[in-house]
């Protein structure tokens, strides 16, 4: 998903929460299929126990680093070069802040004191990396990890091609899920490779992901699903985002643990919740099936109907979709009659206008992608734009039946977007928000929305993340990391540069906030997963300089 709507806003109540097949309330019965609760309390204690034993490593291993002298290193046995965080290069004069002799001395001193809480921001990260290795190591393949606090098994996937573009965002979409402790297992759906891709890319995922990572980690090949063809079979286009319902659909029936009964049709386990993300996600804190905990959970004014993922209750992230999807030739898409030509305005508008994060057992997750696979080239045909397959998706889920539970704190993405998580973004002090994302966001500290969503542009003063201008080999050993922001850049600058224009552009509080949220975070990110990278898989003399700056590889007009 590279782009989203701005949400629409809805005054009023709901005339009608009931739908043709149902009200909500009417689908609250317990699930047969929930864990009873002598088992959610185990689960619960166990992973607790687990969550509580990684922190104890990667705070151990994080207060032994800093405890290093002048030169501070993390790991580096024979066969790794340590990590090395240089010192200010200069004698002991030019390293002391300057006396306060006058208004240019008190200048030079807060330039100093600047510049030290700079290089201390940016230092941290390789703490942060050896935290996140010392998870690896504790928590490889602990059968506590396939659920989550009530006992659900989960699993993430998440639909890619095979282009080196969305390489690197799998490689730290696996990374943040290994710094989180994401309960359950997590796959990539890769689409599209040749043979001699699928090979190379399978190697690669074997060796830098599943071994240095965990083998929770893995990847599920499929045929290319993405040709647009006419009415006679004739290939008119290619639209990737049909990559996402068909790819969904052949992994539940075809991957690795999962498949359909022959003598039933039904799938193997169909208890299984399965979350479905974008490849240009990055968690912030673990995705599980319990939305109960208000501190973390915040929704419409729908309101929570439902706090547990089950059979016939799905989850998504609130998209600015609103009832659109009730305007097309439904009877075209999904036959004359389909249920979702009878769901009112009220309830297309509260019930199915969602997103990724989608959340849902594997036995609705696959009815939903078997119809949505069906409607989504038919969407394509009425409406050729970015945005089919999210519409295709709504009406099957309306097809179906299968009314969703809008959750608003899945998600940030879009600064000035209502919808998402930005409440807790705002909890943050500005002066503070570069600053907390870089060193490593803890969620113990401040609520975090569940995902970053990378699909905008983020710009502060002269600084800006934007993925298109990532270098598509940065998780090699040769290539250098990012530059990092100042800490208090949302405090510090009140506008925009436009990298191409290099035009000065004032932006709102608020939008420096977000996007400084956006961009330290996913700088700081990148940073942690690249210094991993490098430390696991690099052998010779990996390029730790942070030097990259994104900005600088625009073409000035």
């Amino acid at each position: 998903m590279s782009g989203t709507l701005r949400s629409r806003k809805h005054g009023g109540a709901s005339s009608s929460h009931a739908l043709s097949g149902g009200s909500p309330s009417s689908r609250s019965r317990r699930s047969p299929h929930d864990p009873s609760g002598k088992d959610k309390e185990y689960y619960r204690q166990k992973w607790a126990l687990v969550v509580i034993f990684a922190s104890l490593l990667g705070v151990g291993l994080f207060e032994a680093r800093r405890k290093s002298a002048k030169t501070q290193f993390i790991g580096g046995g024979e066969a790794e070069p340590p990590v090395r965080v240089k010192l200010q290069q200069g004698d002991d004069a030019a390293k002391r802040p300057p006396a306060e002799g006058g208004r240019g001395g008190q200048q030079q001193r807060r330039d100093f004191e600047d510049e030290g809480k700079e290089k201390k921001a940016a230092s941290e990260v390789y703490d942060r990396a050896a935290a996140a290795e010392a998870l690896s190591f504790a928590l490889p393949s602990d059968i506590a990890q396939e659920a989550d606090h009530l006992g659900t098994r989960l699993h993430i996937v998440f639909s890619t091609d095979c282009s080196t573009f969305q390489h690197w965002q799998s490689y730290l979409m696996f990374y943040s899920a290994l710094r989180v402790v994401q309960p359950g297992r997590i796959t990539r759906i890769a689409s599209g490779c040749s043979g001699e891709e699928g090979k190379a890319e399978l190697d690669w995922h074997n060796r830098h992901i599943r071994d240095n990572m965990s083998p929770r980690f893995g990847l599920h090949l499929t045929p290319h699903f993405s040709t647009v063809t006419d009415a006679d079979g004739k290939k008119v286009g290619d639209y990737k985002f049909f990559n996402k319902p068909f790819g969904l659909k052949h992994w539940l029936e075809n991957g690795e643990g999962m498949g359909v009964n022959p003598d039933t049709g039904k799938l193997r386990d169909e208890d299984l919740v399965v979350i479905l993300i974008d490849p240009d996600m990055t968690l912030l804190r673990p995705i599980t099936s319990d939305f109960s905990d208000k501190r973390e959970t915040l929704v419409g004014r729908e309101g929570l109907w439902k706090s547990q993922v089950q059979h016939g209750t799905p989850f998504g992230q609130t998209y600015g979709l609103g009832t659109q999807w009730r305007e097309f030739d439904l009877t075209a898409i999904a036959g004359a009659n389909s249920p979702a030509l009878r769901v009112s305005k009220d309830d297309g508008r509260d019930f199915y206008p969602v997103g990724p994060p989608y959340l849902g057992t594997a036995r609705d997750m696959h009815a939903i992608a078997t119809k949505w696979s069906e409607f989504a080239p038919r969407v394509h045909a009425q409406y050729p734009h970015l945005l089919a397959e999210m519409y295709a998706y709504c009406i099957a889920a309306a097809h179906l039946k299968l009314p969703h539970q809008k959750i608003n704190s899945l998600m940030v993405s879009n600064s000035g977007t209502g919808g998402e998580g930005w409440s807790f973004v705002e909890k943050i002090p500005p002066s503070e928000v570069c600053a907390f994302m870089v060193d490593g966001p803890d969620h113990s500290k401040y609520a975090l929305p569940s995902v970053m969503h990378l699909c905008q542009r983020y710009i502060v003063g002269p600084w800006l993340f934007a993925k298109r201008k990532m270098p598509h080999d940065f998780f090699t050993c040769e290539h250098q990391l990012l530059e990092v922001p100042p800490p208090d850049l949302a405090k510090r600058f009140k506008y925009k540069i436009k990298p191409a224009e290099q035009v000065k552009v004032d932006i709102s509080e608020k939008v420096a906030h977000e996007d400084a949220f956006m961009m330290c975070g996913t700088i700081g990110y990148l940073n942690e997963a690249g210094t991993y990278f490098k430390r696991k898989g690099c052998s010779g003399n990996a390029n730790y300089e942070k030097t990259l700056n994104l900005g600088a590889l625009f073409k000035k007009k």
